[in-house]
This record gives structure tokens, sequence and C-alpha cells, in this order.
């Protein structure tokens, strides 16, 4: 019989190496610190959003692009870590590369570009592509 040692972290993730399981959280602990100025996930109804500051999810957003950059080591990170960078290519990468970083990033995507956060992609998307109004949610 062998004795098995396994580390898991605060998402659930077991790893074998505990220093593995350590920069993972370590990862998880920076992927909040840079999202908590967004507050929580609200709860949304289909369509609803929630206004957040512009400038404040801007610099959120940026934030998350360097710090993936930093962690794919991808050669086109550099071209898409300008301010007004694509989400689904940015998702697309994060996701195909198993990363930490897509759940957080899977909260982005649900911004449009005015700072209106809906409670999924296609919202937001549609917001961008019609310009409609939006229903707001207080909290």
């Amino acid at each position: 019989m062998n004795i098995v040692q396994r580390f898991q972290t605060k998402d659930g993730l077991e790893f074998k190496d505990a220093a593995k399981a350590e920069r993972h959280e370590r990862l998880i602990s920076e992927c909040e610190a840079i999202t908590a100025p967004l507050g929580p996930i609200p709860k949304l109804k289909d369509g609803q959003s929630k206004v957040h500051d512009l400038e404040t999810f801007r610099r959120v957003r940026a934030e998350m692009v360097r710090l993936a950059a930093r962690e794919m080591r991808h050669p086109e990170w550099k071209i898409l870590a300008f301010e007004d960078c694509q989400h689904g290519i940015i998702g697309r990468y994060l996701d195909d590369g198993n990363s930490t970083l897509y759940g957080f990033w899977g909260r982005l995507m649900c911004f449009d570009n005015r700072g209106h956060e809906f409670d999924q992609p296609y919202y937001a998307i549609e917001s961008i592509k019609k310009g409609v109004p939006v229903q707001t949610y207080e909290s």
C-alpha cells in the first residue's frame, strides 16, 4: 500500500506538489484582489445590468490582461495588452491554456464597453452591437 499525499486549493484543485499548490493559491488571491473593486457578482435577471464606474472596470480589465500576459507567456499578449482589447480572444487563450484565470476573465466578458455588467456575455455583446438601452439593476 502507498500513502498518497495531495494538497487541495481553495478552488478545489488538487496538487501532488505543495509548492505548486501554494503558487496556485497565490494566483487566486491575486485575481481576487484585482477584481475586488467590482464587488461581488450581482444576481441579475436576463438582460439586466449593473452599472460600474467605467474607469474602475477598465483598470481591473487592464490589470487582469497584464496578469494573464505574465502567467500565459504567449507572444501575442504584448499586442493584446492594450486598454481596449477584445474580450473573446483573451478568453480563448485562457480557456485553451486551461488557466485558473479563465473563471475570473469570464466575469469580465459579461461587461459591455460602457461598464455595464450583465449576467452573461451574450447580453454584453448585444449591447455593444446594437447600442441598445439597458435595464439597470440597483444593488
